[in-house]
């Protein structure tokens, strides 16, 4: 299973095969876990993400319904959603994830360092460049567009909208200064 939530929520089997939950409420859950891999996310911040602060009082028996119907989905190698103490674990390998795998490819190119490295003149081309394309390619429109949580989303977006552009712009002057600058002017335009 993969989880996609860099544009329109998608979740695919091994085979491609999109399996992706209508439910608005189900797609919020699975987005609130994913981006939290590997971590316990308690019972009461999933109540709050999925029905965004208005919770009806039987939100925590309809919360293990979701959770029942997403574990049939994730039926399967790859992710495993279980129940820990008093909250939920989607736990499986953080490149089944794309927001994960983007934020890693950006750790692995040093855009989470306050100050990129520059590189020097006549050295040879930045080994970020391949990383910085891999994960700005995860993109396929706005981050959790149809998660089903605009709470969600907005705790998640200028996170990932600021991580983003400062992949393009390292991306840019890595171009740059490789004397292939124009090769990325579509989509600074577009940023």
């Amino acid at each position: 299973m993969h989880i996609d939530l860099l544009g329109p929520v998608v979740v695919r089997r091994e085979d491609g095969t999109a399996v992706t939950p209508s439910a608005p409420k189900r797609r919020a859950l699975l987005s609130a876990l994913a981006v939290q891999l590997n971590r316990t996310v308690a019972t009461e911040e999933l109540i709050e993400l999925v029905w965004e602060g208005c919770a009806p009082p039987t939100a925590r028996a309809a919360l293990q319904g979701h959770v029942a119907a997403l574990r049939q989905l994730l039926d399967g190698p790859g992710l495993e959603l279980g129940t820990r103490g008093s909250g939920y674990l989607l736990a499986g390998e953080p490149d089944r994830v794309d927001v994960l795998r983007f934020g890693r490819l950006c750790e692995q190119a040093g855009v989470l360092l306050p100050e990129p490295a520059t590189p020097t003149e006549g050295v040879s081309p930045d080994p970020a460049l391949p990383l910085l394309r891999a994960a700005l390619d995860l993109w396929r429109g706005p981050a959790l567009a149809d998660c089903g949580s605009a709470l969600l989303r907005e705790r998640m977006l200028p996170y990932l909208t600021d991580l983003r552009l400062r992949a393009l712009e390292r991306l840019a002057d890595g171009l740059l200064r490789a004397g292939r600058g124009g090769e990325l002017a579509a989509e600074l335009a577009e940023a």
